[in-house]
């Protein structure tokens, strides 16, 4: 049996328990059973170093950098991420690949039963365990049996709750925040800041991107409480620069899509990460947040090993990969086939730099496939993509998928409040409509292929994680 397919077993066993990936659901959060099940299985998160990230956005992209980059420094380095893409072991993996099928069987092996028989049994007063926690869990425990040196994590929602807030990491980093998950996390900044900077531990830096001033003073306070030394981006950068390139189609995971470089200030002690000359690499995730996220995972590094040469964060950075951000890639048809770009991008900010980046490397006039869930602001998204400057000449409207909850008249009536019936766009009005679409996601994925191809449009396809595994198996089948 390969190990896809025991991790296939895996996800099967784990669809019991509550998933809020797919179900969110108000007051679902909480700790205490998290914490009884690390202390059954002897704490495996102790195991290792860690690095622990949380944020708005950006939080895989800064994982796999910092994974990557300790992975090429020759530690042996484990990466927690979330959601996946198409293949569950996305979450639980080397920065440079999945694990090996004896490394997930073994783990497996003893850990469904043991899991059993704790789920089965009366938690007390704790809440029963949940999808994400027992996902949370089983990488713990598959890390420790694979001896990992260090591990990355990524916070799944928010940060202070979040199952993964039992570490007690080397280093923290805290991306960019946003309005998100409002229902859960607050409707303000402040409040979702609060939630983010719960992820800090008392004596452990913390290092923070660009961020908004509300939010900056809740990090600082935060720390101060805490006693954690707290570095800010703004303010111990010197200079980025980042170039697009256009990448190659045919070999669409290993195209430079971008040139980065970036130098830090000189310290003024001895007490915060000192780089001995500025940067200089090629990233495959696009866009200037990358270029942000990796001057973050760099400072990040640096901070907690400073010896790290930056040769070995540079080939590190170079090396760094995730599915669905901006991966640009191709589909076979009848008349050849095209381009397309999947994008998981889910907020405004997410959305807005992807679109910037989409522009830059392929203009106007080309498709968008859309489709979010039934939790996101679809208006302030369709504005968004109305402003832009890609200007689509066809977007097509969708759920995405059927598995994550969402409503396809919202985003209909959305479109069309922003966009008109008649399709306005950039001034003028089409004499057909440039919105299609319906709820049937697989039949608008293959229409939208088909489209871009007979016009030799590039196709982006965004919104959401789920839409773009549906996007990505599609792709197995088309033409």
């Amino acid at each position: 049996m390969d190990s896809l397919s025991v991790m296939g077993g895996f996800e099967q066993w784990l669809e019991q328990y509550m998933n809020f990936e797919k179900n969110p659901k108000k007051d679902a959060l909480w700790l205490d059973t998290m914490k009884f099940l690390c202390a059954e299985f002897k704490n495996p998160q102790k195991a290792y170093k860690s690095i622990h990230v949380a944020g708005s956005k950006g939080k895989g992209s800064v994982s796999v950098l910092c994974a990557s980059v300790l992975e090429e420094a020759g530690f042996n380095t484990g990466l927690y991420t979330s959601p996946h893409v198409s293949d569950v072991r996305e979450r639980i993996r080397r920065a440079s690949g999945f694990l090996s099928e004896t490394e997930y069987e073994t783990a497996l092996k003893n850990f469904i039963p043991a899991a059993d028989l704790l789920t089965a049994k009366k938690l007390d007063d704790k809440k029963p365990a949940t999808w994400f926690e027992l996902m949370t869990l089983f990488c713990f425990v598959c890390f420790r049996g694979c001896a990992m040196d260090w591990a990355v994590f990524e916070t799944g929602l928010g940060g202070r709750l979040d199952a993964t807030n039992v570490l007690v990491p080397e280093i923290c980093a805290l991306t960019s925040v946003e309005l998100e998950h409002t229902e859960y996390l607050g409707n303000t900044l402040e409040m979702i800041a609060a939630e983010k900077a719960g992820i800090i531990k008392p004596g452990i830096p913390v290092c923070c991107t660009r961020q908004k001033p509300e939010v900056k003073n809740v990090f600082k306070n935060t720390a101060k409480k805490t006693g954690s030394p707290v570095y800010f981006l703004d303010e111990v950068l010197e200079s980025l620069e980042y170039h697009a390139v256009l990448p190659s189609v045919e070999a669409a995971n290993s195209a430079v899509v971008q040139q980065v470089s970036l130098a830090f200030k000189k310290p003024a002690s001895a007490n915060r990460a000192f780089f001995l000359r500025p940067l200089s690499f090629n990233l495959k995730l696009a866009g200037e947040f990358q270029a942000e996220n990796a001057a973050l995972a760099a400072l990040v590094l640096k901070t907690v090993l400073p010896d790290l040469d930056e040769e070995v964060i540079e080939t590190g950075f170079e090396k760094a990969f995730l599915p669905a951000r901006f991966e640009i890639t191709s589909f076979r048809g009848k008349r050849g086939g095209g381009t397309v770009v999947i994008d998981g991008c889910h907020t405004p900010n997410s959305l807005t730099g992807t679109l910037k980046s989409f522009y830059s490397r392929f203009g106007s006039g080309c498709h968008l496939l859309f489709a979010c869930a039934a939790d996101k602001d679809v208006e302030t998204l369709a504005r968004i993509i109305r402003s832009s400057a890609c200007e689509f000449s066809r977007i097509t409207l969708t759920v995405p998928g059927a598995v994550k909850a969402s409503d396809y008249e919202k985003t209909r009536k959305s479109f069309e409040s922003v966009f008109g019936s008649a399709g306005i766009q950039g001034g003028g009005i089409f004499s057909s409509p440039i919105l299609h679409g319906s709820p049937d996601y697989k039949a608008e994925i293959h229409s939208a292929f088909e489209c871009a191809e007979s016009e030799n449009k590039v196709l982006l396809a965004a919104g959401s994680f789920y839409l773009a595994a549906e996007v990505k198996n599609c792709l197995q089948s088309f033409g």
